[in-house]
C-alpha cells in the first residue's frame, strides 16, 4: 500500500530500499512499531532492554529515526530507546491530521507515549527533535524526567537565514550534488555526516512530500525559566544555523537546571559528526540521573 506522503509508488520503493539498508546495518536489535494517534499512525524504532528506563529520542527535520545509528549502541546499553518518526516528515509515520501548532506537537508525543504505555521518560532529540522535546517538557512537564537537547533548532534563538538559503535549493534542485553541498555546510570543516544519513536525506528530498506544518521558533522566556527538569544541552562549536556560543549562554541564563557544553569541531549535524563525544556525554548525564541524589 502506498503511503500518501510519497509522491509516487516508485519513489516509495526507492525510499524503502535505502531505509531498509540502514536498518540492516543497525548495530543492535531493533523493533518497528506503529502506534495509533489522532494525527495518524506513528512509526517508532525501538532498541534497548525491555525493562530499562525509557528514553524518547526524536530525529531532526528532513531526517528519520535511522539518523541515530551512530549513537544507538551506546545509549541502548542502559535505556529502552523509543525513536518516533514525526508525522509529515521523512519516515513511515502516516498523516491523518497534520501537526500545526505547539499544542498539536505535545498532544502527538503524549499519545505516542500512551500507546507505548510509558507514563514518563527522558525525552530528547536533535535539531527539530530538540524543539519537539523542549516543547513537550514545557507543555506536559509531569511526563518528562529529563531533557537531552542536541543542536537545537529554534529553542533559544531564531534559525538564521543562511539555513533557509541552503535548504531551498534542495527543494527546487533535487540532485545529489546539491544535497551534499547543503550537508557539508551544516557540518564543521572537514566533517561529513554518516553516508546512510546522507542517502536517506537524498531519497526523502526526491520522493517525499513534507506535511509538517510547524515552524520551530524560540520559546517565551517566562516558560523557559519555569523549566525544572534536569537538562543537557550540547551544541557544536561550529554551529551554523545560529551562533553556537551565544545560544549556550542564553540557555544558561534562562534554564534553571541546565548542563550546557560546546562540542569541539562539530556543526549542526552534531550527533553524526562527533558521535563518540556525544555518546559519552549523554551516557554520563543519564548515569547521573540514576544516582539516588538525582533520582527525585
Amino acid at each position: 500500500m502506498m503511503n500518501p506522503s510519497f509522491k509516487t509508488q516508485a519513489g516509495q520503493s526507492a525510499f524503502t530500499t535505502v531505509y531498509d539498508r540502514a536498518l540492516e546495518r543497525w548495530p543492535v536489535p531493533v523493533e518497528r512499531l506503529f502506534v495509533p494517534t489522532r494525527f495518524g499512525r506513528t512509526h517508532v524504532l525501538v532498541s534497548g532492554p525491555r525493562e530499562a528506563p525509557p528514553f524518547f529520542l526524536q530525529h531532526g527535520m528532513s531526517g528519520s529515526s535511522t539518523m541515530w545509528a551512530p549513537n544507538i549502541a551506546a545509549l541502548a546499553r542502559t535505556h529502552r530507546i523509543y525513536m518516533p518518526e514525526v508525522p509529515g516528515d521523512f519516515g513511515w509515520s502516516e498523516v491523518e491530521r497534520p501537526l500545526k501548532s505547539r499544542d498539536d506537537c505535545a498532544a502527538w508525543l503524549g499519545e505516542v507515549m500512551d500507546g507505548l504505555k510509558v507514563e514518563s521518560a527522558v525525552v530528547g532529540g536533535q535539531s527539530l527533535g530538540s524543539w519537539l522535546s523542549l516543547n513537550f517538557a514545557l507543555k506536559v512537564p509531569a511526563r518528562v524526567r529529563a531533557l537531552v537537547l542536541i543542536a537545537p533548532a529554534g529553542c533559544f534563538a531564531e534559525v538564521g537565514t543562511q539555513f533557509i538559503l541552503h535548504a531551498v535549493p534542495c527543494m527546487f534542485f533535487p540532485y545529489r550534488p546539491v544535497f551534499d553541498w547543503a550537508e557539508r555546510w551544516m557540518c564543521a570543516p572537514g566533517n561529513t555526516p554518516p553516508r546512510e544519513s546522507s542517502d536517506l536525506f537524498a531519497a526523502g528530498m526526491r520522493h517525499f512530500r513534507s506535511r509538517f506544518r510547524v515552524r520551530p521558533g524560540p520559546f517565551p522566556e517566562e516558560e523557559l525559566r519555569r523549566l525544572l527538569v534536569p537538562t543537557l544541552l550540547l551544541v557544536g562549536d561550529k554551529e551554523v544555523i545560529t551562533n553556537g556560543p551565544a545560544l549556550v549562554e542564553r540557555a544558561r541564563q534562562l534554564v534553571p537546571h541546565l548542563q550546557a557544553e560546546l562540542v569541539p569541531h562539530a556543526g549542526h549535524l552534531l550527533s553524526g559528526e562527533q558521535p563518540e563525544r556525544v555518546n559519552t556525554r549523554v551516557a554520563r548525564f543519564l548515569e547521573e540521573l540514576a544516582r539516588p541524589s538525582q533520582a527525585a
